[in-house]
């Protein structure tokens, strides 16, 4: 908009409901949270709902399923969840949400959040690394599973790779792998 003397002017409107929902004056948030079969009713009051999502409904979830598996059973994780519907609507961004307050992801008038899961991530992982005549059995776990392919796989494999060359040998090293080949791909 443009005043009388041509500036312009900005109007802004402030949510004050909105506003004390981030400041944490929020009241108690009371909803079902469902999937693979489990219905549970979970109250976040504001301590709750400021922290982020997977940990206040996915994680409680998460616990109460596996609790009530049999031995063998399926067992689900908080990263391998892979969709959420809150009163029927899809969030697009999971990943995002994941992280977000609680209180922000799930809109105060909710009744309802659907969590669906994948297939859980391996908790370890075994690989033969090879290149020319040294090769290495490596074995990664939850710890390793979460770094990069080259501090995971490569630096441990140039580590005994360059041990095993002739000292006259320059090492080797992670920036020098120009191609990486998984089951010969």
């Amino acid at each position: 908009q443009i005043d009388g003397a041509g500036s312009r002017l900005c109007v802004v409107q402030v949510d004050l409901n909105a506003m004390a929902d981030v400041a944490g004056e929020q009241a108690p948030r009371r909803f079902k949270v469902a999937g693979e079969g489990l219905e549970l009713t979970i109250t976040l009051d504001a301590k709750w709902q400021a922290r982020p999502f997977q940990q206040a409904v996915a994680l409680p979830f998460v616990k109460k399923f596996n609790s009530q598996q049999r031995e063998g059973g399926r067992q689900l994780s908080v990263e391998a969840l892979c969709g959420v519907q809150i009163d029927g609507a899809g969030l697009s961004r999971v990943a995002d949400a994941r992280l977000a307050a609680a209180g922000l992801v799930v809109p105060p008038a909710a009744s309802r959040v659907e969590l669906t899961f994948g297939e859980s991530p391996p908790t370890e992982l075994r690989l033969r690394v090879a290149c020319g005549d040294v090769s290495v059995k490596l074995t990664l776990d939850k710890r390793w599973l979460g770094k990069t392919v080259a501090e995971a796989v490569v630096k441990p494999f140039l580590s005994v790779y360059n041990r095993r060359q002739p000292t006259a040998t320059p090492p080797r090293t992670p920036e020098q792998a120009v191609e990486i080949h998984a089951d010969g791909a």
